[in-house]
């Protein structure tokens, strides 16, 4: 988000839907403030990215039972969401 003409603040937040076990998973990435210079706004998400990539569910900052969830068929679940290539690291 905009702080102010000159500065942005990034903060992620990544989850991942298990039908299955009707639990969705949260992880929230540290804020952190940044200059708005696309350079060092690449590299952070980047860094983000990486970090999510290698912290395993135990690890991430929470998880809740969506039970509204029940109402749909595991395929109907999975046709609301939006199809996205799988994520490619270099490391």
């Amino acid at each position: 988000m905009r702080d102010c003409d000159d500065r942005l603040i990034l903060c992620s937040v990544w989850h991942f839907d298990d039908y299955d076990r009707f639990t969705r998973y949260l992880r929230l990435g540290e804020k952190r403030e940044s200059p708005r210079d696309p350079e060092v706004i690449g590299k952070m998400l980047e860094d983000e990215f990486q970090t999510i990539i290698a912290t395993g569910f135990g690890k991430w900052n929470d998880s809740s039972v969506c039970d509204h969830w029940r109402r749909f068929s595991k395929e109907e679940f999975k046709s609301m969401a939006r199809s996205l290539p799988n994520p490619k690291c270099d490391n």
